[in-house]
């Protein structure tokens, strides 16, 4: 994951969901939007649908 012209440091798809995952659902009752601007190749679109359903369920 990258953010252009920012100082931020890229890192992966997974270790974001990773690190939501714990809190997700005890912070709040109310639903999580996720907002994905995506880039990615169908390959890689697949690959963090995976991600989102292994993790999230």
């Amino acid at each position: 994951v990258k953010h252009a012209f920012t100082l931020v440091k890229s890192c992966s798809f997974e270790s974001i969901i990773r690190c939501i995952e714990p809190n997700l659902f005890k912070v709040s009752p109310y639903p999580v939007i996720f907002n994905i601007e995506n880039h990615c190749s169908s390959k890689q679109q697949k690959e963090m649908a995976r991600i989102l359903k292994t993790i999230l369920g």
